[in-house]
Parts: C-alpha cells; sequence; structure tokens
C-alpha cells in the first residue's frame, strides 16, 4: 500500500507530514478497501495529526478530517448487505 510507504517516509524525515495529509484529504474518499481504511484512520491520521502538523494548523485539519470521514460514513460506502 502506497500509504504506508509515504507514512514510512514521514517517520524518516523524507517527507512531511503536512505533505501526507495532504495527499491522505485527497484521495481519501476514492478509497475502496476496508483493510486500507482501517490502516488511515487508526494508524497514520492519529499520528499525523498528532506528530507533524503545527498547532496552529491542528484544529482546521482536525475538523476538515472529521468532516470527510463524515461524509464517508454516511454515503454507506462500506456497508454491507444483509440477505433474509
Amino acid at each position: 500500500m502506497v500509504i504506508l510507504q509515504l507514512s514510512d517516509m514521514v517517520r524518516s524525515n523524507h517527507m512531511s507530514g503536512a505533505r501526507l495529509l495532504h495527499i491522505i484529504k485527497k484521495h481519501i474518499k476514492a478509497e475502496t478497501e476496508e483493510m486500507n481504511m482501517e490502516n488511515i484512520l487508526t494508524a497514520i491520521l492519529p499520528g499525523i495529526l498528532a506528530k507533524n502538523l503545527p498547532l496552529d494548523r491542528y484544529d482546521s485539519e482536525k475538523a476538515e478530517i472529521f468532516y470527510l470521514l463524515y461524509d464517508i460514513l454516511t454515503s454507506k460506502k462500506f456497508e454491507k448487505e444483509v440477505s433474509q
């Protein structure tokens, strides 16, 4: 997964966390794999928001991520049909 490679680049200081956050925000709505979405939401985003973002951008970026995720969740994109 490319996002994991980019996350490793952030950890090794070859890419800024703000750049990775921009990439994630640009492409997260198109993600179709639940496993990739889980990795982004549980491992990558929290680390970027906590460690690699200037404090003056923290609140606005966190709010923007919240609304992106809200849109994804309300779209029911990852719901499975239940047969009766």
